[in-house]
């Protein structure tokens, strides 16, 4: 087993990357055709609930026709949309493990299913357990540290009695001191268990508490893994996304600035919400916000990529699989005047 290098874990995914770009760049693009699909069918919605929105609302004013019916159609729209609800959110979770256990696959096992890289099999149904667990673990946490914190504020105002300016400076104490304990007692879980998927995917088993052991001797050098990670392809995902942004600003607003010389007198709702539809489906509009789009969603990916190639780093390594370009990254010993790598494990 070879140690834990923080150089190898921040570069982990472009090594797998350098090794098959080709496989990369095809789980990015299946990635952002769903994305795309998600969005679609978001703005199939929203569009159909501006539809019934426009029909009964007065152009000029923007105020209700009828106060009364639009209640009631509003409710009815509403009520409609809950039901769909729960599959929604179980959609939802499928799509997550789906695409996370691609990725996992390309990151762990060096591995991309043929043609369309998603499958649903053993290895989704195993992030979907492990990310059930996540959230049995974090509302049993957030139940116990209530109690806690309850128990702990009610045992000061017994001791300094209720009501007193004594109880009152200690329970603020106590909040606080609570709040930043808890807040590193979720960053510490959290690093702990975050080798979980990684490992189920290694394994082909259900893997969860066993991340606890993966991590063990390792903690910080992920800590700062992670954080490295986080913060060079966060500022680099914020820098990309606003020059995108300014570019799609500055492509459609000529488009926009059409809107201001139109006239709306003698205009319904529905009429309205034809136009407006019409401005921003046309080309003008259309293809500068599907690049921009596209441009923010792969950089999304990638950040989201390199986040999990930390973990999958780790049990790679602690699995002697094979760590592609990343074996043969320099290491710096002792004598060279930055110090020597840094290595645990």
């Amino acid at each position: 087993m070879k140690p834990f290098d923080m150089g190898q874990a921040m570069v982990f995914f472009f090594s797998r990357f350098g090794d098959k770009p080709g496989a990369a760049l095809w789980l990015m693009f299946w990635q952002i055709l769903v994305v795309f699909a998600g969005l679609a069918a978001f703005f199939l919605m929203v569009q159909d609930f501006l539809g019934e929105v426009f029909v009964h609302i007065d152009v000029h004013t923007g105020e209700p026709l009828d106060d009364t019916l639009f209640e009631a159609e509003m409710l009815e729209y509403m009520m409609g949309l809950l039901l769909w609800y729960p599959l929604i959110i179980l959609g939802a979770i499928m799509v997550y493990a789906v695409i996370k256990a691609a990725w996992l696959r390309f990151l762990v096992r060096n591995e991309i299913a043929s043609i369309i890289p998603y499958r649903l099999g053993g290895d989704e149904l195993r992030l979907v357990g492990v990310a059930a667990m996540a959230v049995f673990v974090a509302v049993f946490g957030t139940i116990a540290f209530t109690f806690a914190l309850v128990f702990v504020s009610l045992l000061i105002a017994f001791v300094t009695g209720s009501g007193s300016s004594a109880a009152e400076v200690l329970g603020v104490l106590v909040s606080v001191v609570f709040a930043l304990g808890g807040i590193a007692l979720v960053l510490f879980v959290a690093i702990r268990l975050s080798n979980a998927d990684a490992l189920s995917i290694r394994d082909r088993k259900f893997r969860f508490f066993e991340s606890w052991t993966a991590t063990r001797g390792v903690f910080w050098p992920l800590v700062l893994s992670y954080l490295v990670v986080g913060l060079v392809g966060g500022f680099a995902a914020s820098l990309v996304s606003t020059f995108v942004q300014v570019g799609v600003m500055g492509a459609i607003l000529p488009t926009l600035e059409q809107l201001q010389d139109v006239n709306i007198d003698g205009m319904t709702g529905e009429m309205l919400l034809d136009m407006l539809s019409s401005v921003l489906l046309s080309p003008g509009i259309l293809i500068p916000m599907i690049v921009g789009t596209i441009l923010s969603i792969a950089i999304q990916i990638l950040l989201e990529a390199a986040l999990m190639g930390v973990a999958a780093y780790n049990v790679v390594r602690l699995g002697g699989g094979d760590l592609g370009e990343a074996e043969d990254a320099p290491v710096l010993d002792g004598s060279h005047p930055a110090g020597a790598s840094p290595t645990l494990g």
